[in-house]
């Protein structure tokens, strides 16, 4: 049964695309009804989580273990598929409010710096420890390439970015948003109030603001330009400066704080006249 469940809540995911929205509207349909106990087929079985006391958990780790996994392996070369796979988790975690907490677990998990926390080796930590702490993986104790690790941190800030600035489902009626902009703008703040961390704080700034600035300048006005003005005059200066704790970043990722400003301002333009790109997959 186990295979079966796993297979039913895995093939949804996988098909996950920006078709359409009606094609989205199906897998989410699928999830939903899988999580709700209704029997599914799954190959030639039917299957159901009604159907083992642990069934429901097992899947909503399942689900949430997936997205995560999506955003993780494919946003970060990418970009686009971001969206439809941030649709179809608002939508889900609108009817399932524990499939949410448990995403946000395996993210943090994977991506401590959405907390945000920026874990520091302690001493005595061996290097496979302190690295691994960090998000890095590893494979045949060697740890994974730099470009690698900063591509997957880089999609699952854009997931998160695209959940917290994603329209509230049609079908939510009169509901909020489970994880909305609040969420994302208190993040902002706390990670701008932190000693950054050379090469992934500019990676999941910049990734974090590309997806979610459009619709955090129509949320926050001036607040937002205010504080990338704060950003452009005194947080990059200080933490470029000899001593800082930036100095260390490789020269090409450097420009990622002053290309922050920039796409900022760039987004704001644009939503004038696109809007925000996960509208159509919702309607």
């Amino acid at each position: 049964m186990k295979f079966e469940l796993a297979k039913a809540s895995s093939l949804p995911i996988n098909q996950i695309s920006n078709t359409s929205g009606s094609h989205l509207r199906v897998i989410t349909g699928k999830l939903d009804l899988l999580l709700s106990g209704t029997a599914v087929v799954s190959g030639t079985r039917s299957t159901s989580v009604s159907d083992h006391p642990q069934g429901l958990l097992y899947v909503l780790h399942r689900v949430a273990e997936r997205l995560v996994k999506q955003s993780e392996e494919e946003v970060g070369w990418n970009h686009a598929a971001v969206f439809p796979i941030a649709a179809v988790t608002v939508e889900l975690w609108h009817r399932h409010p524990a499939l949410g907490e448990l995403l946000l677990a395996h993210l943090l998990s994977k991506c401590p710096y959405m907390g945000p926390v920026f874990p520091r080796p302690t001493p005595g930590q061996s290097q496979e420890d302190a690295f691994r702490i960090l998000g890095y993986r590893f494979e045949d104790g060697r740890v994974e390439n730099e470009d690698l690790f900063l591509q997957r941190m880089s999609g699952m800030a854009r997931m998160y970015a695209a959940i917290i600035s994603a329209p509230v489902p049609p079908s939510s009626g009169n509901k909020s948003h489970p994880h909305g902009m609040s969420h994302g703008w208190t993040w902002l703040m706390q990670v701008l109030d932190m000693e950054p961390m050379a090469n992934v704080t500019p990676t999941v700034l910049f990734s974090f603001l590309e997806v979610a600035g459009n619709a955090m300048a129509i949320e926050y006005g001036d607040q937002l330009w205010e504080l990338l003005d704060g950003l452009r005059k005194e947080y990059i200066p200080r933490y470029l400066s000899p001593g800082g704790s930036l100095v260390s970043i490789s020269p090409s990722r450097s420009h990622l704080y002053l290309h922050v400003f920039l796409a900022l301002t760039i987004c704001f333009l644009l939503f004038l006249c696109c809007g925000n790109r996960l509208n159509h997959l919702v309607k």
